[in-house]
């Protein structure tokens, strides 16, 4: 009887432990589904002290080889060195950089080591440290690079090149290792979208009208510093909730001004869109082109080409009425400073709208992929706006200084938003600061001229006095 007993015992406590282990199973298989549904770095949870980096999505051409003559080695039309889904692509070229960009959270000591692919010599630099390690790989294998010294939290750049090119030689960086390094560094993914990620986060400020519903009338100015000027750039000066209107640098001899206003119907595809919620233009300036844009939200766009110049202010107008009790007209106008007058960009109509100049705001963007290591920045200031039920003119002094998912996942940490005198900034891309100043409460100390003052209340009748020129 005992036997039996004990046997029951047994046979139960083994029952009891296979139970446990499934059980452990099952609660790894939901913390790993949960890991990878929220883009958590799976390995780096079992392995706290290593992280993998894949140079794709990190990475960037940041010199390029464009005089030394290389046509031994290769087609012309190709480039030498490039940035593609494999890695890191360096082909016998000892000019060109490539560079990758980290941010360390914590001061530490981590061992470099490279996935890497080739033959050749490769010289790595971190700020003042250099190392130089010959790769000899002809399938891809980690090798040691050296120990980094990271004194403080900041973003580390790690630029590669190759060395002492005798004959043709190429190294394929698929990914690189930081080992013995405890705190997770940012960087981004591969659960994250690779284009996104590179451009930078987009900062954005989200102005306080108060009391005031909705606005007839918003004026404001933007300057871009010089330096903060860089191709593939968008300087938002006032975007409302069916539009934006600001400036942008599509390339060196490609400056341009750009009103839009979307579709009353949700669509990134224009074509997609019924033809009773498209926008219609009813007018439209001089010299200005009228397209069609998808892709984010869809609607009308009005182009302008003008050499506008970093260090000039530039000034900008909105008007929004309803010609009947369900749409809206949203009419953008331009200050030519060279010409001391307003350049009317278009009168856009958009039907099912029964809303004015609502959810005013600014934003500086980046939208080229490669172009995302270049830091961008631009001042608005002197916003007003004209109250559709008071008729009043009010200055803007209050912001929210926020950016997209780039930023709120700290995917990136490199924005930053505030305010410099009488004016509000927007600072992005780069790859500094630490990302300390996210979502934050912005107020103007002064206005560019006193709000209360004989210069305020002339400037406000200049206002009037150049929109009224404006109606005729």
């Amino acid at each position: 009887m005992k036997v039996f007993v004990r046997g029951f015992l047994i046979r139960n406590a083994c029952a009891k432990e296979t139970i446990m282990c499934y059980q452990n199973l099952i609660c790894r298989i939901l913390l790993t589904l949960f890991l990878l549904m929220w883009g958590v770095d799976i390995e780096a949870q079992f392995v706290p002290d290593e992280w993998s980096i894949p140079t794709n999505g990190n990475s960037y051409i940041t010199k390029m080889n464009l005089a030394e003559d290389m046509s031994d080695y290769h087609d012309p039309a190709k480039p030498l060195v490039f940035v593609g889904r494999a890695g890191i692509i360096l082909k016998n070229d000892t000019l060109s950089v490539a560079s990758t960009y980290i941010y360390i959270t914590k001061p530490s000591d981590p061992m470099l080591l490279l996935n890497v692919v080739g033959s050749a010599r490769l010289k790595v630099t971190c700020g003042n440290q250099h190392f130089t390690v010959n790769v000899n790989n002809q399938k891809s294998a980690l090798i040691e690079v050296g120990t980094l010294h990271i004194n403080s939290p900041q973003y580390i750049c790690l630029e590669f090149k190759l060395e002492n090119m005798g004959q043709p030689s190429y190294v394929v960086i698929n990914k690189l290792v930081l080992s013995g390094m405890s705190a997770k560094p940012f960087f981004i993914n591969n659960n994250f979208d690779t284009d996104y990620g590179l451009r930078g986060p987009s900062v954005h400020l989200v102005y306080d009208m108060g009391e005031s519903e909705e606005a007839e009338w918003t004026y404001n100015e933007v300057t871009v510093p010089v330096g903060g000027d860089v191709v593939g750039s968008y300087y938002c000066a006032q975007g409302f909730d069916c539009g934006y209107f600001g400036i942008q640098y599509n390339g060196i001899n490609d400056k341009r001004v750009i009103f839009s206003v979307w579709n009353a119907m949700d669509s990134d595809n224009p074509g997609a869109v019924l033809p009773e919620y498209r926008v219609t233009v009813a007018d439209k300036g001089n010299d200005v082109e009228i397209n069609d844009f998808g892709n984010e939200g869809s609607g009308k766009q009005s182009i302008l080409k003008y050499d506008w110049h970093p260090g000039k202010t530039y000034k900008f107008l909105v008007h929004a009425v309803h010609p009947d009790t369900s749409s809206t007209d949203y009419t953008a106008y331009f200050f030519v400073p060279e010409e001391n007058h307003w350049v009317k960009m278009a009168t856009m109509h958009r039907p099912h709208t029964k809303i004015l100049l609502t959810g005013t705001y600014s934003f500086l963007e980046n939208f080229i992929p490669h172009q995302g290591y270049l830091m961008r920045k631009a001042y608005y200031g002197n916003l007003w706006f004209k109250d559709k039920a008071s008729v009043d003119w009010h200055f803007v002094r209050n912001a929210l200084f926020t950016n997209d998912e780039t930023g709120r996942r700290g995917i990136r940490v490199d924005y930053e938003g505030g305010v410099e005198g009488s004016r509000f900034y927007l600072k992005m891309g780069g790859y500094f600061g630490d990302g300390s100043k996210l979502n934050r409460q912005l107020k103007l100390s002064q206005t560019p001229t006193g709000e209360n003052d004989k210069v305020s209340k002339d400037f406000i009748a200049w206002l009037e006095k150049e929109i009224e020129t404006l109606k005729k």
